[in-house]
Order: C-alpha cells, then sequence, then structure tokens
C-alpha cells in the first residue's frame, strides 16, 4: 500500500513540475519581444541623443574657431587643452575629431572617457569634391539604426555639417 501511494506522489510531483516548466517557458517567450522592444528603443534613444550631443558640440567647436580665425579651411584648435581637428569651423569626419569635440561638449577632460568610445564608425574619407562623412552605430544595433554625419564642405566648397539620423530599424 505505501508503494503504490509513494508512486502516486511521485506521479503528482511530476505533474506539478511540468506544469511549472510549461507556465514558467510560456512567461519568458511572452517576455522576449518586450526586451526587443525596450533594447530598440535604447538604441533609438542613442542615437537621437548623440545627434543633440553633435550639434552642440559642433556649435561649440564653431564659436571657438570663429574666437580664433579659423573658421574657414582646415585647422586644429584647441578647446580645455583638448586639441580638435576642424574643416570649415566644425569637426571633421574621422573619430578623433568627434570624440575630442563630445568630449568638450560634455566637459569630460577629467574622466578621458568619450560619448562614442564604445561606438562603432565607418569612415568614408573625403574626396576633393565630396565631404568626409563617418557612419556612427552602437555595437549590437539593428542594421537601419545609426547616424551619418557629414563634415562642412570640402576645402574648396566650404558648406554646413551635417548629420542624418537612421532610426527607422531601431
Amino acid at each position: 500500500m505505501n508503494n503504490q501511494q509513494g508512486m502516486a506522489q511521485s506521479k503528482l510531483l511530476t505533474y506539478i513540475i511540468v506544469i511549472i516548466a510549461v507556465i514558467l517557458l510560456i512567461f519568458i517567450v511572452s517576455r522576449v519581444p518586450e526586451t526587443k522592444t525596450l533594447i530598440n528603443n535604447n538604441h533609438k534613444s542613442s542615437i537621437q541623443s548623440l545627434s543633440v550631443a553633435i550639434e552642440q558640440a559642433n556649435k561649440l567647436v564653431h564659436e571657438q574657431a570663429l574666437k580664433n580665425g579659423a573658421a574657414v579651411g582646415v585647422a586644429d584648435i584647441s578647446v580645455n587643452d583638448i586639441s580638435i581637428n576642424m574643416l570649415n569651423g566644425s569637426m571633421r569626419a574621422t573619430r578623433s575629431a568627434l570624440e575630442n569635440g563630445l568630449d568638450v561638449t560634455f566637459d569630460a577632460k577629467d574622466t578621458i572617457h568619450s560619448a562614442v568610445a564604445d561606438w562603432d564608425m565607418d569612415i568614408i574619407s573625403a574626396t576633393e569634391t565630396q565631404p568626409g562623412q563617418v557612419k556612427v552605430f552602437a555595437p549590437g544595433a539593428p542594421e537601419n539604426c545609426y547616424l551619418v554625419y557629414t563634415e562642412a564642405g570640402t576645402e574648396a566648397k566650404p558648406a554646413t555639417a551635417t548629420h542624418v539620423v537612421i532610426d527607422k530599424g531601431c
């Protein structure tokens, strides 16, 4: 009699474990889309924040360039002891120019940590007729979630630096 009772309890315990496992699996599977949405929203927000940061950095850099008479052509200026490579009064489309310019914006001189240090960049070098560009994206971001920064024209044909946020895939 005890043996039958023990087998019944064992079966009941097995059923309970299976039911709990199924409930947990359903819970985990239902949370995956929410997690993906949160991650994508985070990427989108990061790209948009970077856009604002670049805009502010270029304003600060351009003001310094005007004060130093370096608003046209290629120049290097120093802001808070941080050197920034410029073209026509705006940051160049290079990793070092963007990192240094953004460090100045966030006054990160003390921390030596750039706002884009962990980001990936694809550099499209300038030619005589085409300004340089850089595609900036967060590691692990979806394919259509990035920012393209275009430097301020060329030496022969100055223009305004631009940045475009591509966030359709975020």
